[in-house]
């Protein structure tokens, strides 16, 4: 940690940009853990193609439904959570209210 950014923790100390919450440190990503614990990351099994997640845990990677019937005007689409909860809320901090350090 650099001698600035002490000072800064100091007279501005770091709070979660989602809940608020003040932060033991500067992390990686401006959320406390408690907000990160709370985000539902997507992993497999999910669409080979959208990426939507699939309900069943043992299954492996497929087309869904949706992308075996029609032609998306993408190859491959990812995101890295479920849009809701604490990421719908920090999307809409950084898209409508000005927090761009979200991103």
């Amino acid at each position: 940690m650099n001698t600035l950014t002490g000072i800064e923790d100091i007279i501005f100390p770091p709070r979660c940009v989602v809940c608020g919450e003040l932060m033991e440190r500067h992390y990686s990503t401006p959320l406390c853990l408690n907000c990160m614990r709370g985000i539902r990351f997507i992993t497999s099994p999910l669409c080979l193609s959208c990426g939507i997640p699939f309900s069943a845990e043992q299954e492996n990677d497929h087309l869904c439904n949706q992308c075996l019937t029609e032609k998306k005007p993408y190859a491959v689409a990812r995101s890295v959570a479920r849009y809701e909860g604490i990421i719908l809320s920090a999307i809409h901090m950084f898209k409508y209210h000005g927090k761009t350090g979200i991103g």
